[in-house]
């Protein structure tokens, strides 16, 4: 029963690490969404200001191009900057998931605070009638099951706290998708009201 219970951990931190690297990379096409929105936004602007020019194309102040250069390769780098910081928070991410949940399978094959049998061996005369081999024999039985109870309940335990941990890096996770939804879904419905208005 412990080893079924056992495997059923298991089986659900991995999915939960699979789970993980999914909503990290749902969150790395959500910020380059980001972007694309905020370069369609640009786009838009720039064809309303043409729309409206009688000249029908764009005339921009020849004093002020080195600033405007400046500015756009300076909104690039920014942009670059912000798509490898959100690369790196999915690599790390993915990497602590994948920490998490191999040292809650590994930490009870290494627990060894119990010492199985010892204290039961000592005191197993007071609460025998008669000390014969197959009491001893049965004393051991007992004293083996409760050691397999004992190290699964600990293995057990691991694997509860890492599936709380996963969880919880989980929830704030999509906590942060969930803000980052909002701001590109504001920036859409703002560039899509924008562009209807051009005539």
């Amino acid at each position: 029963m412990i080893e079924q219970a056992e495997r059923a951990g298991q089986n659900t931190l991995n999915k939960l690490g699979e789970q993980t690297h999914r909503i990290n990379y749902t969150e790395t096409q959500l910020d380059l969404a980001d972007a694309h929105a905020e370069i369609a936004s640009e786009q838009a602007n720039k064809l309303k200001k043409v729309n409206g020019s009688m000249f029908g194309f764009d005339v921009s102040n020849p004093f002020t191009k080195g600033k405007r250069e400046a500015k756009e390769l300076a909104r690039v780098q920014a942009m670059q900057e912000e798509q490898r910081a959100s690369r790196e928070n999915m690599r790390v991410g993915n990497w602590q998931s994948q920490q998490r949940i191999n040292s809650a399978l590994k930490q009870g094959q290494n627990s060894s605070s119990y010492k199985p049998g010892k204290s039961s061996q000592e005191h197993r005369g007071r609460f025998q009638f008669e000390a014969d081999d197959e009491d001893n024999r049965m004393e051991d039985q007992l004293d083996n099951n409760l050691d397999q109870i004992s190290a699964g309940l600990t293995r057990l335990n691991g694997m509860a706290i890492a599936t709380g941990q996963e969880i919880k890096s989980q929830n704030e996770t999509l906590d942060r998708i969930s803000a980052k939804t909002k701001d590109v879904d504001d920036s859409i419905v703002k560039t899509t009201y924008s562009l209807k208005k051009i005539r």
